[in-house]
C-alpha cells in the first residue's frame, strides 16, 4: 500500500517495564531504592528511575533519576497550547531524568498530610546542554 503526502500514519510503539524496589524502616527511619528497566519495542534497553531515598515521616533526601513532582500536569487545571514551534514551559527538565549523563537530588519536607514540599535540583548534562 502507497501512502501520499499528507496521509497519516499510526506507529505502535511501546515498552517493557521491570522495575525493582526495596525498602527498609526501623522506627520511623526508613532506607528505601528503585531501579526502572525498560526494554523498548526497538530492542534496546534504558534505565528509568534508579534513586536511593533516606529519611523519615517529617523529611526525606532522595538521590539518583527520577522525576519530581509535575508542577504543571496537562489536562488539570492548565490550558497548554503549541503554537508554531514554541516550546511550552512544562518545568519538565528540572523534573528529573533529562538525559543519560544527568542526575538529581530532592530534599522532601511533609509539613502535615496534605502540605508537602520539595526542593529538587539536577546536574550534569541536561538533553545535551550543559549551560
Amino acid at each position: 500500500m502507497s501512502k501520499s503526502v499528507g496521509d497519516s500514519t499510526y506507529k505502535q510503539d511501546g515498552r517493557v517495564e521491570l522495575n525493582v524496589n526495596g525498602k527498609h524502616t526501623s522506627g520511623d527511619n526508613f532506607f528505601a531504592g528503585k531501579g526502572t528497566l525498560l526494554i523498548k519495542t526497538n530492542g534496546k534497553a534504558a534505565v528509568d528511575d534508579a534513586f536511593i531515598q533516606l529519611g523519615n515521616s517529617a523529611w526525606d533526601l532522595q538521590a539518583g533519576r527520577f522525576e519530581g513532582v509535575n508542577l504543571f500536569p496537562k489536562g488539570k487545571d492548565t490550558v497548554i497550547e503549541n503554537v508554531g514551534g514554541v516550546d511550552v514551559y512544562e518545568a519538565n527538565l528540572v523534573r528529573g531524568r533529562a538525559d543519560d549523563n544527568a542526575g538529581q537530588f530532592a530534599l522532601h519536607f511533609n509539613a502535615s498530610e496534605s502540605v508537602k514540599f520539595e526542593l529538587d535540583t539536577i546536574y550534569g548534562s541536561v538533553d545535551g546542554d550543559d549551560s
